[in-house]
């Protein structure tokens, strides 16, 4: 069973690989197809690809990671089910598959409360928050004879023991920002650039209806001690259409990759 450390604000983690807020899509992607072989789903707007979340879907673990769609960054991780994996804070666990995990679990685990409990829009879950994390508890189906224990007796308040030990976790978010409905994209964290370098932003010129150059800033990893915030540089390249192959070259760099089809069908035409 997978076992993971969670970080708020940054990653979560198992060992020697990590899910890190602000990791680029094409890295997440390596990693699951190194790390995990089976149920794993992959869904974006087809029709307008930039109107919504990248969502990849990890059912066999019950995570969730959300990219950003413009920036392909990613920027929250939801575990959705807590019956699949076990989650730890400071080498401590707090989560079990077999065992309930409480409000009051949660508490004693990361200390006193930084925002008051609220109800989530469909008042289907109750939220605690810490910097960059939040816990979704769900609420007690109500009976004839605990009718009084369906919602919080003092929601902006403190809350009766008899109540925390009644609600039960059910979701878990990591994100940057003030809230997980607000979650923020942050830059690519220097542990995710292993000497790659990255696109921070692309900007286009027109002329007209003619595109005549783009601007890339990119962002990469220089010396030897990797990870290290202070080893992050940032340059700006312009590429102008109609350049040759070793203009852009000399302006990018080497290729991390290079791909050759195995059938290209445009050779008929050089009959």
């Amino acid at each position: 069973m997978l076992e993971l450390d969670v970080n708020p604000q940054k990653s979560v983690s198992s060992g020697s690989w990590e899910f890190a807020l602000g990791m680029p899509l094409p890295l997440a992607l390596n990693l699951l197809k190194e790390k995990f072989s089976r149920d794993i789903a992959i869904a974006f707007n087809k029709k307008y690809p930039l109107d919504d979340d990248i969502d990849i879907d990890l059912a066999e673990h019950g995570i969730s990671l959300k990219f950003d769609s413009v920036t392909q960054r990613l920027k929250l991780i939801m575990v959705y089910d807590l019956r699949r994996i076990i989650l730890k804070y400071f080498n401590s666990e707090f989560s079990f598959p077999d065992v309930p995990t409480t409000y009051s679990a949660i508490e004693s685990t990361f200390g006193a409360v930084y925002k008051k409990p609220v109800l989530d829009s469909k008042q289907k879950f109750l939220l605690l928050s810490w910097p960059g994390i939040t816990f979704a508890f769900s609420m007690p189906v109500p009976t004839p004879q605990s009718a009084a224990m369906s919602l919080p007796p003092q929601i902006t308040g403190d809350m009766e023991e008899e109540y925390k030990t009644k609600i039960v976790l059910k979701r878990v978010m990591l994100y940057c920002g003030g809230s997980c409905q607000k979650a923020e994209v942050p830059e690519v964290p220097p542990s995710c650039c292993h000497g790659n370098c990255f696109a921070e932003q692309v900007q286009v010129e027109k002329e007209g209806d003619y595109v005549t150059k783009t601007t890339v800033l990119l962002k990469s990893e220089v010396g030897q001690r990797r990870g290290a915030s202070d080893r992050m540089v940032h340059k700006e390249v312009v590429l102008c259409f109609g350049g040759s192959v070793q203009d852009v070259l000399s302006s990018l760099g080497a290729p991390a990759k290079v791909f050759y089809k195995d059938v290209d069908k445009m050779r008929i035409h050089l009959k």
